[in-house]
């Protein structure tokens, strides 16, 4: 064999050696990148299960505060609200109206009081009594009511006329019922309402930056990358 033969045959095996080195190398690689991808959608899954939770107590915060309403009473009734498809909001704002009412009865309003007063309620229990509670008396009445047109007029003199009509489903269920619904769920603090309410514009300047950082990655490291191990694949 010429030395020339055996120079080639050198530099061929170099060549094929180093080139499986390439080959394995971007396989491994490509391996890595599933395993990079995988941790992302992984990390975004959790971050949005993060995101999920500080927008609903973000919701339940400020339905509160817009209508001067308990954060944890407005997630117990709520728990009823939803089996009957009716919003948290308009809970929010029924209870409000109905802390309303409750001052109009006991500061003198006739209509009001007699209306309470069919419901077993005088004026000095209505004085003394939580909001939460009276809502629960105020859905055995209806619940209670002789027919439809009766239920009516109990929630729009309570209520008001645009909300009886939403909230009669949630309130047919009847005070116990919604009692224990309420008393099922497990709620968050009025402090901690506030903590994540306060923490939402943080965790979204964070999801945007984790979001460029990854964006930043992928466009700058990982694509080239990517059209390397394509083009070694295609010439293989």
């Amino acid at each position: 064999m010429s030395r020339i033969d055996v120079t080639v045959g050198v530099r061929n095996a170099a060549f094929k050696s180093g080139l499986e080195e390439v080959r394995g190398a971007a396989r491994q690689f490509s391996g890595d990148i599933k395993g990079m991808f995988a941790g992302a959608f992984a990390t975004g899954a959790i971050i949005a299960g993060i995101q999920g939770v500080i927008n609903k107590a973000d919701e339940i915060g400020d339905l509160a505060t817009q209508f001067r309403v308990s954060s944890e009473e407005l997630q117990r009734l709520g728990m009823a609200a939803e089996l009957s498809g009716t919003s948290m909001e308009t809970v929010a704002r029924s209870m409000n109206k109905m802390r309303l009412a409750q001052a109009n009865a006991v500061n003198g309003n006739e209509e009001l009081r007699a209306t309470f007063a069919a419901m077993g309620i005088s004026v000095e229990q209505l004085a003394g009594m939580g909001t939460e509670e009276l809502y629960y008396r105020v859905a055995d009445a209806v619940a209670g009511a002789s027919g439809e047109t009766q239920k009516l007029e109990i929630a729009s003199t309570i209520f008001g006329q645009r909300l009886a009509g939403e909230l009669i489903p949630m309130l047919e269920q009847g005070g116990d019922r919604m009692r224990e619904l309420g008393g099922s769920a497990a709620v968050l603090s009025e402090e901690m309402v506030g903590n994540l309410s306060q923490a939402k514009d943080e965790i979204t300047k964070l999801q945007q930056t984790l979001t460029v950082a990854l964006g930043t990655v992928i466009g700058t490291v990982i694509m080239p990358f990517i059209k390397v191990i394509t083009e070694l694949r295609t010439g293989s």
